[in-house]
């Protein structure tokens, strides 16, 4: 590999939100990089191009709000790359809500996708990433740091994600399994 990049050779990695932008992006960066990828998303039309793109990735669709799914695009993952290894929940939408006047329809919108959709995630794939090489990447956005009018109920994932993900290495402090118990 050139430019610093190291090989992800024999890594397998899920990623949310894939159909496209940052998950489409990073699951092609990913499988050149050589991982093994698996990718999700809510949009089958956009979806099923990204999975070519990765070596005919295997792929579903997927909406996070629901636990079902989630639980069974996981299952689905760990069982076509043989484990599971990254859990990348990039899945998420940002609207636009004043506080006032604004129309609370949209913060129930995008709460469930942001904040379930992040949690049903992590939840389903720890069993499977709770390895000493297991890792979760909750992708965020500057709206985590960057207090941009009328983006409330998007910045609310963000700055949760940010808190509850630990750095590289270390296992999130709500973890609870034995690959934590070292640490």
């Amino acid at each position: 590999m050139s430019g610093g990049s190291r090989s992800l050779a024999g890594r397998r990695v899920l990623v949310t939100g894939g159909a496209r932008g940052i998950g489409a992006a990073l699951a092609r960066r990913l499988h050149q990089r050589g991982a093994s990828v698996a990718v999700v998303g809510s949009e089958p039309e956009l979806l099923a191009d990204v999975p070519a793109a990765c070596g005919d990735a295997p792929w579903s669709s997927c909406d996070v709000r629901s636990r079902a799914q989630v639980d069974a695009a996981v299952e689905m993952a760990v069982d076509r790359l043989g484990g599971l290894d990254v859990v990348v929940a990039n899945a998420g939408v940002a609207a636009q809500l004043p506080l006032v006047g604004g129309d609370p329809d949209v913060f129930e919108r995008t709460n469930p996708v942001n904040v379930l959709g992040t949690y049903y995630t992590l939840r389903a794939a720890a069993p499977h990433i709770s390895h000493r090489s297991g890792y979760a990447l909750v992708i965020a956005s500057l709206a985590a740091a960057v207090h941009a009018p009328l983006l409330g109920a998007y910045r609310a994932r963000h700055c949760r994600a940010r808190r509850t993900i630990s750095p590289p290495g270390e296992c999130p402090r709500w973890w609870n399994s034995g690959a934590a118990a070292d640490r």
